[in-house]
């Protein structure tokens, strides 16, 4: 796997856990 696939991956990986973290604060309001 090429350096920037890595780099487009946990790009993605971050931006799903800043969502799935954005998700889970609504909800405990």
């Amino acid at each position: 796997m090429s350096g920037s696939a890595m780099q487009k991956l946990a790009f993605v990986l971050l931006f799903l856990l800043q969502v799935g973290a954005a998700l889970g604060w609504l909800g405990g309001l």
